[in-house]
């Protein structure tokens, strides 16, 4: 064996003696020296020079920590370490590996700052490191990373501003950053690289106003803005519309003020439009619905006002439409909403000044599977014409499921393919912790079990509540009689 072939059998071993948890025994049974480590499980070598090439040990369930001796693999083209229990910082030395084209860590729990030495790859061409346990601030030295594609740092504890280095990443197309703590303005750079896809920077605490001229250059790559639950403030550019192939488009939970813009309408493919919760006026403009391709439309929580153009209940791709929470007025719009639109899923219309009756006009939504109405004037739910109960049994089961999850159907990670429903069905299934509202179970709390069990039990009633069919769902006598056996229970 050469010297550099021995470096690298002592440096994946070195990781191997790293690890304290391997549970499905796949290093401790398999990375023995009595075989050559280019046969190793998750290990991958050139032909010609017999040098690791590629490391691939995600999904193993392992856990342990990083060594330095890593930063030897020198021939190392793609290391991936993902969705493991990997703990500690990652150490310096895996900024010599000059020469990976994709280094995947995310899924783990790994902390510390991001090393600087990291700006040293310069031919990375993808770097996920979301969903770890990283502190500090981004390192400016990323934006060495001349080659990268893909930067992905989402759901970690990272402080600080987005560096402005990051805009010098001229082949940038996907730039994730959400889920952190990062403060200050997003740099107008970004808005300079034309290759970009997808900029993700959702649940931050981002500020200012979004740049006038943010969509001046050619950014026709751009098919995703996600800038959700920031504190970004001043009006929605103009100028979005000269981002013509924009499919996606989250400014919710923000401060923005103003209207929305009538240059909208040439956003022809745009398919989500998610508004809601900011400070936005006036009227919604008939532009909207001039959006061929919109099957979202999520404007609740502003102060939007009468009339509503009836155009926007014509187009023939919507899915879910939310305007609760706002000022409109007059008669509510159902009846026009389900003539043209029988495939809508979600219609939100409550918490505004809406009058009149309901009428059978709604048995032509046959899709429909969730009806906000509340908060509104002479209301009442209607199925297929009949007045009926079982309306109210569903709006009590979605109340439970946003009580005991802090989550409302309307929120951005649900869709039609993962509705609140689905979603609490799934884990309550399996780990109902997944979706309980974390100030509501905690671990260390003595009561934990008990209160697991009364939680999961109520989510369990919530279900009754919400079948698909109205003829399947308890009657509301029996919610009372069955939430008092839940605490009788827990009681005793």
């Amino acid at each position: 064996m050469s010297l550099s072939n021995f470096t690298d059998q002592s440096s994946l071993l070195a990781l191997k003696a790293h690890i304290t948890l391997d549970p499905h025994h796949v290093l401790a049974g398999n990375w023995s020296t009595k075989t050559s480590f280019c046969e190793w499980i998750g290990v991958s070598c050139n032909a010609q020079q017999q040098r690791v090439i590629a490391l691939d040990l995600s999904n193993l369930g392992l856990r342990g920590t990083i060594p330095p001796d890593l930063g030897n693999l020198s021939f190392l083209v793609s290391l991936d370490l993902s969705s493991n229990n990997f703990h500690g910082p990652v150490p310096v030395e895996v900024g010599q590996l000059t020469s990976l084209l994709s280094m995947n860590l995310q899924y783990n729990l790994l902390s510390g700052q991001i090393p600087p030495s990291f700006g040293n790859l310069n031919r990375l061409q993808s770097l996920f490191l979301g969903n770890n346990s990283f502190t500090g601030t981004i390192p400016p030295s990323i934006g060495n990373m001349s080659m990268l594609e893909t930067l992905g740092l989402g759901g970690n504890h990272l402080q600080g501003n987005i560096p402005e280095e990051i805009g010098k990443l001229s082949t940038m197309k996907i730039l994730d950053i959400q889920s952190n703590q990062l403060v200050g303005a997003i740099p107008s750079a970004i808005f300079n690289i034309s290759s970009l896809q997808e900029i993700a920077l959702t649940y931050n605490s981002l500020s200012g106003d979004l740049p006038s001229s943010m969509c001046n250059h050619e950014l026709s790559a751009l098919r995703g803005i996600r800038l959700s639950a920031n504190r970004f403030t001043g009006p929605i550019p103009s100028n979005l519309s000269k981002c013509g192939e924009l499919q996606t488009l989250y400014l919710s939970f923000n401060k923005f003020t103003g209207g929305i813009p009538r240059s909208i309408d040439s956003l022809t493919k745009l398919t989500m439009l998610s508004l809601a919760a900011n400070s936005l006026s006036g009227t919604i403009p008939e532009e909207i619905s001039f959006l061929p391709s919109l099957e979202y439309l999520y404007l609740r929580s502003n102060s939007f006002t009468s009339p509503i153009p009836s155009a926007i209940f014509k187009i023939s791709t919507l899915k879910a439409i939310d305007l609760g929470k706002n000022g409109f007025s007059g008669s509510m719009p159902l009846d026009i909403m389900c003539a043209h639109r029988p495939s809508l899923q979600l219609i939100g219309l409550d918490s505004n000044r809406f009058t009149g009756t309901i009428h059978g006009g709604i048995g032509n939504c046959t899709s429909l599977r969730e009806l906000y109405l509340s908060s509104n004037d002479l209301t009442e739910y209607v199925s297929n014409g009949i007045v009926t109960t079982s309306g109210d049994v569903y709006s009590y089961g979605i109340v439970l499921m946003e009580t005991f999850t802090r989550r409302r159907p309307t929120d951005e990670i649900f869709s039609e393919e993962m509705s609140m429903k689905n979603w609490v069905w799934d884990w309550l299934c399996g780990s109902i912790t997944e979706v309980v509202d974390a100030n509501l179970l905690r671990g260390e709390d003595e009561q934990f079990m008990a209160k697991k069990q009364c939680i999961s039990l109520i989510l369990g009633l919530a279900m009754d509540c919400v079948a698909d069919s109205p003829e399947e769902r308890i009657k509301m006598k029996d919610v009372v009689t069955t939430l008092k056996k839940i605490k009788t229970h827990i009681s005793s």
